[in-house]
């Protein structure tokens, strides 16, 4: 270890400890709040999923501190977050951030739902928990990514432990030693790679970094005994995930202290559609080009231009199921092409499996572009261009900020009507909407067993 990466456990520690315990900007705190409305709109989406339902079934009832989101049920802390981290990335329509390349808020909220309800903590505390825990993720993923990304790690299970870990000890008040302790759990508990994309275990991943973020914090809590040097250390969370950006780490954190790191210069990008991120800007395109072929048969070709790390991300060419559709940018296009939508009712096994959908991905082809990778790379945005060509037409629109990213944000109208859709079916009309109203007002709740109350629908 390098003495210029000396001491940045500690020093998140130390940021974590203190500065968690200032007042936030009313700004800081609306985006913490959109981000719990987000989150909890997903995770009642892909409550009835089958991998949080076998998760369900098998740890639901091992305590009763907090609620499962989408169901009468109770289980402890960490395994109801685990539960609803799980929920809320079943369906990838969860919020996605570019330093960390992570879904960051997956990870926070159902850490500080679960632990906040147990500890009866108000709402205030739980919104700065979620934003340190976000400051904290975002930092080391500024450091690492995309490299520990590019080399297999799924970054919203890993870097997504260090954040639920920072935003749990905020929560129970931990001071700084023992915070950095919890951090060199933490370290150790980090996990997931991403071969296991369009599979259950990818929103698994979210889910583990919420349960084991509380562990970590309530094993040091307790006296548990880890690295004091975790984050950094030789054999440590860097040095095995990202060996050559290690030295990154002060820098980084030198950004932290500086104020050059914060979820107002970086907040999340919301998602319209119910796929993985990396084909927002793609759909976006193509659903502006629909108009040329009312009748899809009548597609020729579809070029897709974006960043070669796509081939990476977007790892299913020929899905045939709605998870693998996800993430396949051919499924993609010939969804929004033959629907004029990609929200949650195209990403089903039957919609993809549809001849005319299947059909429809032989035609599209996918190009690298290199600005759209360094662009990618950078962290600025996932751009991308589509040309779609028909006998008697051919025309190319490019989309550079997606819609809900934040040079094109969701406004606060869209964001509830997706709240209201997810909560369809799922929680009476009466319930959701005090569930949605109680969130809106998150800064203001002296406790949250109202809020978890209407969430649960019991």
């Amino acid at each position: 270890m390098s003495n210029a990466n000396q001491l940045v456990t500690a020093r998140l520690a130390s940021w974590i400890a203190t500065d968690s315990r200032r007042e936030r900007s009313e700004t800081e705190y609306r985006i913490a709040t959109q981000s719990f409305i987000d989150t909890c709109a997903c995770a009642l989406a892909g409550s009835g999923g089958h991998g949080p339902s076998a998760l369900r079934d098998l740890l639901a009832g091992d305590g009763a501190q907090a609620s499962i989101i989408g169901t009468p049920l109770r289980a402890s802390a960490r395994s109801a977050a685990q539960i609803n981290g799980t929920a809320g990335h079943a369906l990838d329509y969860d919020d996605y951030e570019l330093l960390a390349y992570s879904h960051p808020s997956v990870s926070l909220v159902p850490a500080a739902l679960g632990l906040g309800e147990q500890l009866n903590s108000p709402g205030r505390t739980m919104l700065r928990a979620y934003i340190t825990g976000y400051e904290v993720a975002q930092t080391v993923g500024a450091a690492l990514s995309p490299t520990d990304y590019l080399a297999g790690f799924h970054t919203t299970g890993t870097i997504g432990t260090l954040g639920a870990c920072a935003c749990a000890c905020v929560l129970l008040g931990l001071d700084a030693p023992t915070t950095r302790i919890a951090l060199g759990i933490a370290s150790s508990l980090a996990s997931g790679v991403r071969v296991n994309f369009g599979t259950d275990v990818k929103p698994l991943h979210a889910g583990q970094a919420a349960g084991n973020g509380i562990l970590a914090a309530s094993l040091a809590a307790r006296g548990f005994t880890a690295s004091a040097d975790g984050i950094e250390a030789d054999f440590g969370f860097a040095h095995t995930h990202a060996p050559s950006q290690r030295s990154r780490l002060t820098e980084q954190v030198d950004r932290l202290y500086a104020g050059e790191i914060g979820i107002t210069l970086h907040p999340p990008t919301r998602k319209p559609y119910a796929s993985c991120g990396g084909t927002h800007a793609a759909i976006q395109a193509a659903l502006s080009l629909r108009h040329l072929a009312p009748n899809p048969e009548a597609i020729e070709s579809v070029i897709v231009e974006g960043s070669e790390q796509y081939r990476s991300v977007l790892i299913h060419p020929r899905p045939t199921t709605g998870l693998e559709a996800k993430f396949s940018m051919e499924a993609c296009m010939a969804i929004a092409l033959a629907d004029g939508a990609a929200g949650m009712p195209q990403f089903t096994d039957d919609s993809v499996k549809r001849p005319s959908i299947q059909r429809l991905i032989e035609k599209v082809e996918i190009r690298d572009n290199a600005e759209f990778s360094r662009m990618w790379q950078r962290g600025d945005c996932l751009p991308a261009a589509v040309t779609l060509v028909t006998k008697g037409a051919r025309e190319r629109n490019e989309v550079v900020n997606a819609p809900g990213s934040p040079l094109n944000p969701m406004s606060d109208e869209v964001l509830m009507a997706k709240f209201a859709q997810c909560a369809q079916g799922v929680l009476s009309p009466e319930r959701a909407k005090t569930a949605a109203e109680l969130l809106g007002k998150m800064a203001k709740l002296d406790t949250i067993t109202g809020l978890m109350s209407a969430l649960s629908g019991k």
